[in-house]
């Protein structure tokens, strides 16, 4: 009897019966591009025209593959699939238009294929990507049963003028972190390493016993299905951050982590700083951290840590300020809360202080926020003193110079170095009263009090030289005094308000497109 495909372990009926099971769920990706129907030797896709660039991606899901095996769980690296290439064109500033796939076994399971095409079938169509064609291979002895591997293939295009990438990024410019739902399709390798020698510790049956026992950690969910939590697409924020900001790259944070792409994003010679507190560490990495007594570095180095894309954007899409402090820092405080929080289309480019140690400057090392300090004694005067300040303040591109409980009065060359730049300052009364030389701090409230006045406040004005206090007005807050009132209960109360003046004073100084994109 003569040997067959079908004896060696290929039954390519079965390979087109899986795909005829899918084939109505591939033809709603269609687009008006595409030219001829699934099946052909190659897919075809009309050009987009003249001055546009395809960009194309290819990508795996690794060994998630085998926790969505393990688990019966195979829609998920479907979708997975789809999503990673999705989020590597649109990197480099792409729509995506066509997608292509692999699937490679020793045996189909029509019943899994279905599953996983049709998975990747339903994420096209919800992005308007044509599923082009594919490949379904049926190869025994190359995989173990029932496993099997997938590849992705997709093609975007871009401008050309708009291309992202470290050609576009300058000095100061500001990094968003987009959150990510998980590993994505990264580190499986070394999460499976982790539940396999957990399984040999607490002696269990098997890796699924690990993978499917509720964590507390995890608010009750299990390790096995939070690690198939879906790879998050990010065409919906990429699309609506194009909109409001001039966006100059992308990193997709992949296989090799943080360390592995951030890097990729940003020209020669240039480095990130990332405020790490900006962020929380999700449940799932800390867990696998522990479990499997991991170095930090490892964990960054191999996991994208709770973030999952990092867009570097202008620098003029938040307004860059100067802060000038010489003590505690609680407005800067204020200030630094409300830029992280986004209440703020704004970032302190640098904080600069006359004192060497103040708390202020820890706030700002806490936040990763650059610091100066310029004190009288390494300067021949003032004026020197302050004409380095203002070229430190110029050096990193600030538009706004923000006193807040700043003890000196600013030499004119301080406005000449920085000239064009608006100078406030915030004072704890309702000026023009209790204001001029001497009146600051606790005898400010002190002069209040012993004044019978019914109210006090504080004023945010504008700064010129050698004035003190007799700017124009941008913001007042009132606070009535109370009876009881001392000093120090009144300067607690005004402080508050303090806090909200000097955001909002800021705010009018952001520029109209700012505001209408917040």
């Amino acid at each position: 009897m003569s040997l067959t495909y079908r004896d060696a372990g290929v039954n390519i009926a079965r390979a087109e019966d899986a795909l005829s099971k899918v084939k109505e769920r591939i033809a709603r990706t269609r687009r008006p591009e595409v030219i001829g129907e699934v099946g052909q030797f190659g897919g075809l896709f009309a050009s987009p025209g003249a001055d546009k660039v395809l960009v194309a991606t290819t990508d795996g899901v690794g060994t998630k593959l085998e926790i969505a095996r393990l688990l019966d769980h195979h829609e998920v690296v479907g979708a997975d699939l789809v999503h990673h290439c999705v989020n590597d064109a649109l990197a480099m500033g792409a729509e995506p238009l066509f997608f292509l796939d692999y699937f490679a076994t020793s045996k189909i399971d029509p019943n899994v294929f279905s599953r996983v095409v049709g998975a990747m079938a339903e994420a096209c169509a919800r992005f308007g990507v044509a599923l082009l064609g594919g490949e379904t291979a049926e190869m025994p002895g190359m995989y173990a049963p029932d496993t099997y591997d997938l590849a992705g293939f997709l093609v975007g295009v871009v401008d050309r003028e708009k291309i992202l990438g470290p050609h576009r990024v300058r000095e100061g410019d500001a990094l968003i972190g987009i959150p990510s739902t998980g590993l994505h399709t990264n580190g499986y390798s070394l999460a499976r390493e982790i539940c396999a020698r957990r399984a040999m510790h607490e002696r269990s049956a098997s890796l699924g016993d690990v993978l499917l026992v509720p964590r507390e950690e995890l608010a009750g969910a299990t390790l096995g299905g939070s690690l198939l939590t879906g790879h998050r697409p990010y065409l919906a924020e990429f699309r609506a951050l194009r909109q409001v900001a001039d966006i100059h790259s992308i990193a997709h944070l992949t296989g090799g982590g943080w360390e592995g792409n951030l890097p990729r994003s940003l020209p020669n010679g240039t480095a990130a700083s990332i405020d790490r507190a900006s962020w929380e560490v999700p449940a799932l990495f800390t867990l696998l951290a522990r479990l499997g007594d991991l170095e930090e570095m490892e964990q960054f180095d191999t996991w994208n840590m709770g973030i999952g894309l990092v867009v570097a954007i202008a620098a003029d899409g938040l307004l860059p300020i100067a802060v000038l402090v010489s003590g505690r820092g609680s407005n800067l405080q204020a200030i630094l809360d409300a830029c992280a929080s986004g209440e703020l289309d704004a970032r302190v480019a640098i904080v600069v202080s006359n004192h060497a140690g103040v708390p202020a400057l820890q706030r700002a090392a806490l936040a990763g926020v650059p610091s100066a300090v310029f004190t009288l004694r390494t300067y021949s005067d003032r004026a020197a003193a302050h004409s380095a300040m203002a070229t430190a303040i110029a050096g990193v591109g600030a538009e706004l110079v923000v006193l807040a409980g700043f003890d000196h009065i600013l030499a004119p060359i301080f406005f000449v170095r920085l000239r064009g730049v608006p100078v406030i300052n915030l004072h704890p009364a309702l000026l023009p009263l209790f204001g001029g030389r001497g009146m600051h701090g606790a005898r400010v409230h002190e002069a209040v009090l012993a004044s019978g006045a019914t109210e006090s406040g504080c004023t945010v004005h504008r700064v010129h030289p050698e004035t003190v206090d007799l700017g124009e007005v941008v913001v007042q807050r009132r606070v009535p005094i109370r009876p009881d009132d001392t000093a120090a209960t009144l300067a607690a109360r005004v402080l508050e308000q303090e806090h909200a003046a000097i955001v909002d004073a800021i705010r009018r100084f952001v520029p109209a497109e700012a505001v209408t994109r917040g």
